[in-house]
């Protein structure tokens, strides 16, 4: 029996060992493929850089155009609302809200564009990718400016986040 344990934990330990990760370039933290909301691109394409916001993008459109559903405008927009507005405590945060703001833009852009949902999407993913590639700062005022764009289209869909309003200033 102890026999049976001791090979059982070893095999579990020899599994886990064999978990392949997704290190970023000198950048906080170690990512693996499961953190990540859409599949991770290979090493070629540098975090931080046009090129993997592209890739998001184009991650997103792929799976708008594939199967656009309710589960998933809504899965992007409770992904949303949980990390607003702290999209940019790391590169995982900030590249699945990119993935989830361009989805729910390409998913509902074709409603027109009035579409409170594209809106949303859009006014997302522009609030991180500057922020993401260093051309921005989390506190700029364009970076704020969507913030509170975003923040208006969550109260309209019916989210509370009100109380969310002390995490950023816009007066600055």
């Amino acid at each position: 029996m102890k026999k049976k344990i001791f090979i059982a934990s070893l095999s579990s330990l020899l599994f886990l060992s064999t978990v392949p990760t997704y290190t970023l370039a000198a950048q906080e933290p170690t990512i693996t493929p499961e953190a990540s909301v859409f599949e991770v691109p290979s090493e070629e394409i540098e975090p931080n850089k046009s090129s993997m916001v592209d890739y998001i993008a184009q991650e997103a459109k792929k799976s708008a155009n594939k199967s656009a559903s309710e589960e998933k405008r809504d899965e992007a927009i409770t992904y949303i609302v949980d990390h607003f507005p702290d999209f940019y405590e790391n590169n995982t945060v900030m590249e699945n809200t990119m993935y989830y703001g361009y989805y729910l833009e390409y998913a509902y852009s074709k409603n027109g564009p009035e579409n409170l949902y594209a809106n949303l999407g859009m006014d997302t993913y522009q609030a991180v990718k500057y922020v993401y590639r260093n051309a921005e700062k989390p506190e700029d005022d364009s970076t704020l400016a969507n913030l509170d764009q975003i923040k208006e289209s969550l109260l309209d869909l019916g989210y509370d986040v009100d109380n969310t309003t002390e995490k950023y200033d816009t007066t600055k």
